[in-house]
């Protein structure tokens, strides 16, 4: 898995796999992985928001 690039579904595909039977670690797992992908969403807004505003700033170019 070396390079790869984590994804929701690749996550929960596996975790799901490995933590089959154990509810505590399938409710933690859910739990940390909606988290996650929340988190992503949130960075994504913020990243189309900064770009173009680092883009017009001469300092924030160098």
């Amino acid at each position: 898995m070396a390079g790869q690039r984590a994804s929701a579904a690749r996550l929960s595909t596996v975790s799901a796999k490995l933590i089959a039977g154990d509810t505590l670690l399938e409710v933690a797992t859910e739990s940390m992985l909606t988290c996650w992908q929340v988190l992503w969403e949130e960075y994504r807004k913020l990243h189309k928001l900064l770009v173009p505003l680092v883009g017009r700033e001469e300092l924030c170019r160098r």
